[in-house]
């Protein structure tokens, strides 16, 4: 059983607005737990925490921290598919999208890279640059011969989708 504390990160919130950082209803355990397993939002606790999921054995996720990784991946395109998700930790709607993907993503096929857009918003602006697409999140690209042959942004991101687009691009 949890203490429940209600914490407000800002006053100037739109309670009204579903961007709204619905997230501060902060459930507190009283076991030994670490304290990222201690602290979850109302939506952790529906949709699951902000991190990506280390339980799911479909997607085998590569965390992308660098904009030499980033290029690294390009250079991968040309050998197999390259997946990119890039998710903001504090947004509900990208944390969604990332929970259904990950429960619905039925291939092994594509290097899958996770990029976490607070930690390493550089990346982002060079996928942006680079690759000539609007910054989006939550986003899944999808990479072949160093360029972008697929896209899709928060609620359109559908597993099968980007399934199908690997297997066409790479049959």
């Amino acid at each position: 059983m949890g203490l429940f504390k209600f914490t407000s990160a800002s006053s100037n919130c739109n309670p009204s607005s579903f961007t709204c950082q619905l997230d501060r209803l902060n459930v507190f355990s009283r076991d030994n737990l670490s304290h990222n397993q201690t602290k979850m939002s109302l939506f952790g606790s529906i949709f699951g925490g902000g991190e990506k999921s280390d339980q799911n054995p479909r997607v085998q996720w590569i965390d992308l921290t660098s904009v030499e990784q980033f290029r690294e991946a390009i250079d991968k395109s040309f050998e197999e598919p390259v997946l990119i998700f890039k998710h903001s930790t504090r947004c509900s709607v990208s944390r969604m999208a990332l929970r259904q993907f990950e429960s619905n993503y039925k291939s092994a096929s594509a290097k899958a890279y996770f990029l976490d857009l607070l930690q390493f918003r550089s990346v982002s602006q060079a996928i942006e640059s680079e690759l000539n697409v609007v910054h989006q999140s939550p986003q899944i690209l999808v990479l072949k011969n160093g360029k972008c042959i697929f896209t899709q942004s928060h609620g359109e991101i559908d597993a099968d989708d980007v399934q199908r687009s690997i297997e066409v691009a790479f049959a």
